[in-house]
This record gives C-alpha cells, structure tokens and sequence, in this order.
C-alpha cells in the first residue's frame, strides 16, 4: 500500500527592499510578499524584534518605549499592539503583496531621549495617522543603555492599510513608493533643520 503524502502549504516569503545607508538619520524599508499562493510569512515577528531587542522570547518589551499610534476615530481596541497586529494580519486580503513598511530616524546628536522621542512621535502623526489614516507602531531605542555606541533611534513600524472607525479600510499602495520616501525623508529634514534653528 502506498503511502500517503502530507502536502505542507507553501510558504509566501518576505522580501525587504531598503533605501538608505545604515548610519543615515532617515532610512526606509518595504517588506512585501512574494507572488504565489500559500501561507503568508507574519510581519509579527519583524514588531516583535524591534520591541523586544534584548530578549525576543520575553514576555515584555524590553526597548525604551513602545507605542501604538491611531487615528483619532480608530476603535480603542486596536491601541493594543498585539491586537493591532494580528487583526491586521487575519484581515489583509490575500491579493495585497505590501506588507509593512519601517522607517528609521537616527537621533545622532540628540542631548536626551524624550526630545527627540516626541519630535518623532509628532512627525509620524502628521505625516501618516492624520494625513494618511495609517496605524503605526513606534519604538524607541536607547543602545546606550546596553554598552553600545549607536546612536538612540526610533521605528516607526506603519501598517499599509487605512484604520477607520469602522474597522480596516483601503491598502495604500503608494506607501514607500519612490516619490513616497523623497517625500518623507525631506518632511522629516525639514523638521530637523526647523528645531535647529534659533528660537
């Protein structure tokens, strides 16, 4: 008698385009899917790492600060990250190969950590809770903390589907396109030469 043979669903990989150099003050990644049918790898893990750099396995998270940033009329059930997350991966539709998007802004000459924090937190709102109906997660790193020489930097982790009051709206696809990331990265320049100059 033949034996018979267990099909394991093919799994639908990550793939991560970057725009930028790693000790750049603005960088940007776009993790998309690859094309086929399957089971779609989780972008939980790549927020999991970035809130728990120290011990990925923990049950708390362990970076400096960790939030959840909504539009203003989003249900208060997804201002809870891991809810957040995995609402929006059991409800993406399964034809959308963007992902999650990450942009990284690198505080080299930062004179404290909340400063910085909040100008981060400030821009994120404007530029993609309010402007664009975009939830994020953003995480504060204080590598100091640990030994390091890296600089304090902060994720922000933006989920590529408008958050409504009534739930999940449209994806947006033009999130990390090439126009998108000039546009950001010089939103965000200009912000820093802005709180550079003298009051």
């Amino acid at each position: 008698m033949p034996k018979s043979k267990i099909k394991t669903p093919k799994s639908i990989m990550l793939k991560s385009f970057w725009d930028g150099e790693p000790d750049d003050a603005f960088t940007f990644a776009r993790l998309n899917w690859e094309t086929g049918k399957g089971v779609r790898e989780p972008i939980s893990p790549k927020i999991l790492a970035k809130r728990r750099p120290a011990a990925k396995e923990g049950k708390i998270d362990t970076a400096e600060r960790v939030e959840v940033l909504l539009p203003a009329d989003a249900p208060q059930l997804f201002a809870h990250v891991d809810f957040l997350v995995q609402n929006f991966e059991d409800e993406y539709p399964a034809h959308e190969s963007l992902a999650l998007a990450q942009v990284t802004l690198r505080f080299e000459e930062a004179a404290n950590l909340h400063g910085p924090y909040e100008q981060a937190r400030a821009w994120a709102r404007r530029e993609l809770v309010e402007g664009r109906g975009l939830p994020l997660i953003l995480v504060l790193h204080a590598p100091f903390r640990m030994g390091s020489d890296n600089p304090p930097h902060a994720h922000v982790m933006i989920l590529p589907r408008k958050l409504t009051r009534f739930g999940w709206g449209k994806v947006d696809r033009q999130l990390g396109t090439d126009r998108d990331r000039e546009s950001a990265r010089a939103s965000w320049l200009a912000d820093m030469r802005g709180s550079l100059a003298p009051r």
